[in-house]
């Protein structure tokens, strides 16, 4: 039984935003505060929305998807594109179908830039034109980052001091705004953001020590090969990627470990060099959750070490909810 505050508590909606780095532990610890609050997990990691690819993404499994509601999950081809403002609005109709029943909506993933918009909203700018975006990607493969980073200084020079001249994604991102809109991309962020989600956060992490995250990571790398990455991959080569421009693709297609397997398919690196390579990846991807929850995330935000100590963290949410 969770032991209730007797502090007072405000009318407004709530939801929790449950972040950590990968293999920390998420999974299991909303598993729990769902069923302890009528809650409802709803995805925020941005791999996870796509179908297909459950091991490398490390998606919760059958069985835990079955111990509590789970929304957003799966659900997009992953030759698909999908932006984060896709992403707002959705789970925005998802948090308010779960408070129409009475529930708490739990958003769990590691995409910081998520939960950022989730909690502070997004720079209203358009839709992504996706054929002007693929004729940009055409472009730089032309001719080549620097000259696109040299032009992204002539167009917008104060987002240019803010990228680094092998940001691909980012000074294409820049180009895309100014064609697109005629503004730069600068100005539209200077514009108030909208559209975040109306009620009062529960922030909480789990966040194991360096070195218990390493051995984590590894151990979760170990079970992945077992249950057949590399054959999940290759059926995805075998669709989206074979005979293509792998730097032209969707960006399911770049998530970690699809385009080092592709270089194995294709004979250009041997299969143990390419698992070492992956690991390196996730392990290097945690390393930057970690530097985006240390700067970026609400300074009263609950922080577990150890996300098995479910009961813990449980009371914390119960008291954190009946608080805010």
């Amino acid at each position: 039984m969770v032991e209730q505050s007797t502090q007072k508590t405000s009318h407004r909606r709530k939801a929790v935003v449950l972040f950590g780095p990968t293999a920390a532990g998420k999974t299991a610890a909303s598993i729990h505060i769902a069923n302890a609050f009528k809650g409802e997990v709803i995805n925020a990691d941005s791999r996870q929305i796509y179908q297909q690819m459950p091991i490398i993404t490390a998606m919760p499994t059958d069985e835990e998807r079955a111990a509590a509601p789970h929304h957003m999950f799966d659900f997009l081809a992953p030759d698909q594109t999908f932006s984060v403002g896709q992403w707002l609005n959705m789970a925005r109709e998802k948090a308010e179908e779960i408070w129409a029943k009475g529930g708490l909506p739990i958003f769990v993933g590691g995409t910081g830039f998520y939960l950022k918009t989730l909690m502070d909203g997004i720079s209203p700018m358009p839709e992504t034109d996706t054929k002007l975006q693929m004729a940009l990607e055409a472009q730089a493969d032309e001719k080549g980052l620097d000259f696109m980073y040299a032009e992204l200084q002539k167009i917008d020079p104060t987002w240019a001091a803010k990228v680094e001249a092998n940001d691909r994604q980012r000074i294409l991102r820049g180009h895309l705004a100014y064609l697109q809109t005629g503004k730069p991309l600068s100005e539209w962020h200077k514009l108030p953001p909208e559209g975040g989600l109306d009620c009062d956060f529960v922030c909480l992490a789990i966040s194991p020590p360096r070195e218990v995250l390493i051995e984590r990571i590894n151990n979760r790398f170990l079970k992945m090969i077992e249950e057949g990455v590399v054959e999940e991959a290759k059926l995805l080569y075998d669709k989206y990627m074979k005979n293509g421009d792998r730097e032209n693709v969707a960006p399911s297609l770049k998530s970690i470990g699809l385009p080092v397997y592709a270089e194995y398919f294709e004979g250009y690196t041997f299969l143990d060099d390419a698992h070492e390579t992956v690991a390196q990846q996730m392990r290097q991807y945690a390393k930057r959750q970690r530097t985006w929850l240390r700067n970026s995330y609400p300074q009263d935000a609950l922080v577990f070490e150890d996300g098995s100590k479910t009961d813990e963290i449980v009371q914390s949410v119960s008291n954190r909810l009946q608080s805010v």
